[in-house]
């Protein structure tokens, strides 16, 4: 068959999140997005919890869910809902977006992780909020992601989700770091 050019068959592709797979959980993720989108966190984190519970396979809102929870500086139940996305759906570290880009706004984001920043730095072995620094900076793309899981490795060695996560950061920013020699010190 002959093909107009641009719109050749394009190549398959295994969605590493999973679309919702009932209407009432499709409209759940709508409503959560929205709520997400304008900053009702607490909103958002309700009905992604609704979207969770109505497709309790896809880690998709539950990792929402998490990020909404992080907002809401719930730093030990966003840890434990991403955690249980991690691990029901490992792929979901391949993702290369950027999640400040779900957030209203670059500065909400900042606002948030900077939030977080001081959780984690007030409290060192405030496991939670360590993580999720870990996981913010991960799926924003900054290599210090290493640091938070590193040390948290540190703390609790049998984390597999960490271990995850640091199996990941050293695929996903092994060139990028091998290509720049370290600062030399004074």
């Amino acid at each position: 068959d002959q093909v107009a050019p641009g719109l050749e068959r394009e190549p398959e592709t295994v969605d590493p999140v999973p679309a919702a797979g009932s209407p009432a959980a499709e409209k759940f993720l709508r409503q959560a997005s929205s709520a997400f989108g304008v900053g009702d966190y607490e909103e958002a984190a309700r009905l992604f919890r609704h979207a969770a519970l109505a497709i309790p396979g896809d880690a998709a809102p539950l990792f929402a869910m998490g990020q909404a929870l992080i907002a809401l500086e719930q730093d030990a139940y966003a840890a434990r809902v991403i955690r249980k996305a991690v691990a029901l759906n490992p792929r979901i570290l391949d993702e290369a977006g950027d999640i400040s880009g779900v957030f209203m706004s670059q500065k909400e984001f900042d606002r948030v992780l900077e939030g977080l920043e001081e959780r984690a730095a007030e409290e060192p072995v405030n496991s939670d909020a360590l993580f999720l620094l870990g996981v913010q900076r991960y799926f924003s793309g900054d290599p210090r992601c290493r640091e938070a899981f590193e040390r948290l490795f540190s703390f609790v060695p049998t984390d597999r989700v960490s271990a995850a996560f640091l199996r990941a950061i050293n695929e996903r920013f092994q060139e990028e770091e091998s290509d720049l020699p370290p600062i030399p010190t004074k």
